[in-house]
């Protein structure tokens, strides 16, 4: 059990690996990419500088808590982006018929299909939270929990594609539920929690969860407390573990295509 785990682990981190060498083959468009990510980011910078001059304040939020909203939003979708990119096509997958061709390799279906591909705008993101973090971190700890916080935060996301994904085994049109809920995630991602009213905010700690990846770690930046992070850690879990179960609960749904393909 340990050594499949294990040779599962490293063969995750080999597709991850070679993802990234595929993105930089263009090394010209892959640092473009980088730069006018990092640029298209740093916009917002003076969006909320003009909206702190005018208001001083949004609840108990003020300019460095935005950014740390910023570093977090864009660290971990930019770990999920580079990761698991995969999980966002999985809709696509099912409704043409080519999941096929993830099940008959000698694989973990979850990850091969999570880590089959690698989205090279997320370098940018990546490299823009960096940039937040060095600027606004106060000691090392606020750096471990960056880390730390990123990570998890980029598993949780992993969960809720997948999740979201798997709705497409019910549903025959799933492509499209899948490309609105995911917008959803992206829309409130951004923007302080306290300016939703209570409702909003239960569904961005459950349904969307938004809140253990982003609102919680965001504050665990500029006070942090490794209770509070170990709370998120178990969040995380459980959402994986949830998405597990749903995405091979509605595999068995599956009915192949047919369509004679191959993977590299």
């Amino acid at each position: 059990m340990f050594m499949a785990v294990r040779r599962e682990i490293i063969v995750a981190f080999l597709s991850i690996k070679y993802n990234i060498m595929r993105s930089y083959t263009e090394f010209k468009s892959f640092v473009l990419s980088v730069v006018l990510s990092v640029l298209n980011n740093a916009v917002f910078i003076v969006q909320w500088l003009v909206l702190f001059g005018i208001h001083g304040s949004f609840g108990s939020y003020r300019f460095d808590d935005i950014m740390f909203i910023w570093a977090m939003a864009c660290s971990t979708g930019a770990l999920y982006g580079i990761m698991f990119g995969g999980a966002g096509t999985l809709s696509q997958l099912i409704m043409v018929g080519k999941l096929d061709s993830f099940i008959v390799q000698p694989r973990n279906l979850y990850f091969n299909i999570a880590t089959s591909a690698t989205d090279m705008s997320a370098f940018g993101d990546l490299v823009y939270s960096i940039i937040l973090c060095a600027i606004f971190s106060k000691d090392y700890r606020t750096v471990l929990a960056y880390v730390i916080l990123s990570l998890t935060g980029a598993f949780i996301l992993l969960a809720f594609h997948m999740m979201i994904g798997s709705l497409t085994f019910w549903i025959s049109d799933g492509r499209l539920v899948s490309v609105l809920l995911s917008n959803v995630m992206t829309a409130v991602a951004t923007y302080p929690d306290q300016i939703f009213n209570r409702f909003i905010r239960g569904l961005l700690y459950s349904i969307f969860p938004v809140g253990f990846i982003i609102f919680i770690p965001a504050r665990m930046l500029k006070e942090p407390d490794m209770e509070i992070i170990l709370y998120v850690m178990i969040a995380a879990w459980i959402y994986f573990v949830l998405s597990v179960a749903f995405f091979y609960k509605g595999k068995k749904r599956y009915l192949s295509s047919n369509i004679m393909s191959s993977r590299l």
